[in-house]
This record gives C-alpha cells, structure tokens and sequence, in this order.
C-alpha cells in the first residue's frame, strides 16, 4: 500500500516559491545542478525533491529542512525518532538513485516517492540503510554510474509507521 499526498494550489504555491528560493540562490553562488532530466528545468526538478519530502514529512508529522544551501544540503532530508531520513522522488516506476555509485548519501531510513502530475506524490515506500546496501546494483542511465535500488524492493510506508506507532 502506498500513501498518495495531493497539494492544494496554495501549497502548490509555497513548493514552487521555495524551489525558486533555492534555484536563485544557487545562481548567485554559480552553483550548477546535476542535470538529471534534460526534459526538465532546473526548478521542476527542485519542486519535484520538495514535494517528495514534504510528503513524507506531512506522513510522519515532521518539519521540512527549508534552509537555502549554496551547494548541496547536509545530507538528511528528514530527521524522525531519532533517524536521518533520505527521500528520492522521480517519476512513477523510477527507482532510488544516488548520485554515486557508493552507499555515501544513504541515511538510516530511505524513502522512495513517485511526483505526478496536478500536484500529487505518491510515497511508494522505503527501505533501511543495511537494506539498501544489500538489495542495490550499480545502474547508469547516461548522466553517470549511480548507485540504484528498484522501486520494487521497498517496503510500505504503513509497516514503518505501524513499527514505530504511528
């Protein structure tokens, strides 16, 4: 089972708004983003990470990191009940991808989610550290050898949220 989260306009509003914040600050510093997508600019795909997150954060009644880095952010994207969290969002059936090919930018707990269109992301489930290592293969999908685990090897959200009480 997966939980899908729907943005009204107003939060559609305040995801774009941050991802501009993001983006502008990244041009006055001359920071270049990875191109992950040639299809999309460098905004959806910082709307897109945002959504994602802010997805996962509403599940597990967390605050989002809105804090505007000059290059790349701490590494978590989420802290809960102690863990650090990472989020990946892409397109439905993407699967969890870093940008290496190492198990470098994995956090204690790692959340798979799918962006739709209209404003709805899906949170297709997630997996622990060990279990990422252990389920993951080396994938290039012409932007560089990144290290990937498909989407179908994630747990759902419910069993995290039912460990813990949720």
């Amino acid at each position: 089972m997966t939980f899908t989260v729907t943005y009204t306009p107003h939060e559609q509003s305040r995801i774009h708004a941050l991802a501009m914040a993001f983006q502008d600050n990244k041009g006055k510093h001359q920071v270049c983003n990875q191109k992950i997508n040639p299809h999309m600019s460098d905004i959806d795909i910082h709307q897109m990470g945002i959504s994602g997150e802010s997805a996962v954060a509403l599940l597990l009644g967390v605050d989002i990191d809105s804090t505007v880095y000059v290059g790349a952010d701490t590494g978590a994207d989420l802290m809960w009940q102690g863990k650090t969290l990472q989020v990946k969002t892409g397109r439905p059936l993407y699967d969890f991808n870093l940008k290496n090919t190492d198990a470098n930018g994995l956090e204690d707990i790692n959340v798979l989610c799918w962006y739709h269109d209209q404003g709805a992301v899906e949170v297709v489930g997630y997996l622990e550290r060990d279990e990422a290592i252990a389920k993951h293969h080396i994938a290039d999908y012409g932007y560089g050898r990144r290290f990937s685990v498909k989407h179908e090897h994630f747990k759902p959200m419910a069993r995290l949220m039912r460990y813990v009480g949720q």
